[in-house]
């Protein structure tokens, strides 16, 4: 990875971030909070297995009265293994249940997980908001998470995919992990994702949180946390062990 690049970084997404969509790059924003009513996920479920179980990503609630929410869980090459469709009211951060998936597919499958608020119970027809999850099925790597009002992300899905500018500050540097640890989604020790990176595998690191625990980093275009003795320099012959960068980010 040039140094010297051009420090843009184009990441392939399914929306167009000019219309309004919420393309996060950070996928604990809790962007929900500001629209009612809306389910957001915000991370990856536990089970990334390419067969047959329970999928249980974690979403954002902010569904102060009781509304519609549909669930959906699609298989490249298989279709829909798993929806629901229920009234719910919830204000919290908790799991959304895709049971008794039934599938059996090759690692790296993708995955594609939906869920859609709507503006009253059944049988409302008003989609309000929509958040969509893809990620591969054995690896657990992530490919995509957006979420926004309803009315922009079809518009998004109408104009098809298009690319996204994953802006990387001047002052980020590529850091290599010493030790192997997994993802988080906030920096906090009971925010691991199921995506772990192994000691020698490297990321563009941002920064630092205000506490000086974790580092920032950025994978797939989404930004996550590390701690801070999981990451040290990257002695390549780019980046000749340069100090990863002590700016506070949030």
């Amino acid at each position: 990875m040039p140094r010297h690049a051009t420090r843009f970084l184009i990441v392939a997404v399914a929306l167009i971030a000019i219309i309004g969509v919420a393309v996060f790059s950070h996928p604990f924003s809790a962007r929900a909070d500001s629209y009612v009513p809306s389910a957001e996920i915000v991370g990856l479920p536990g089970n990334v297995a390419c067969s047959t179980g329970s999928f249980d990503p974690l979403v954002q609630y902010n569904m102060p009265f009781t509304t519609r929410i549909i669930g959906s869980m699609v298989v490249d090459g298989v279709g829909e293994v798993s929806s629901y469709d229920q009234d719910v009211s919830r204000t919290d951060l908790g799991a959304y249940g895709f049971n008794n998936a039934v599938f059996n597919v090759p690692s790296g499958t993708h995955i594609t997980m939906t869920l859609t608020t709507y503006a009253a119970v059944a049988p409302s027809t008003d989609a309000e908001y929509q958040s969509v999850l893809v990620f591969e099925c054995g690896t657990g790597t992530l490919i995509s998470l957006v979420s926004g009002p309803y009315s922009a992300m079809s518009t998004a899905s109408a104009s098809g995919p298009g690319p996204d500018m994953v802006y990387i500050p001047e002052y980020a540097v590529v850091g290599s992990f010493t030790a192997s640890t997994p993802l988080y989604f906030d920096d906090n020790a009971n925010a691991a994702t199921s995506t772990v990176m192994e000691a020698g595998k490297t990321l563009w690191v941002f920064g630092i949180n205000a506490e000086g625990t974790y580092y920032q980093v950025l994978l797939n275009g989404v930004n996550y946390w590390v701690p801070v003795g999981t990451m040290g320099p990257n002695y390549d012959e780019v980046w000749n062990g340069t100090p990863l960068p002590t700016v506070v980010v949030e």
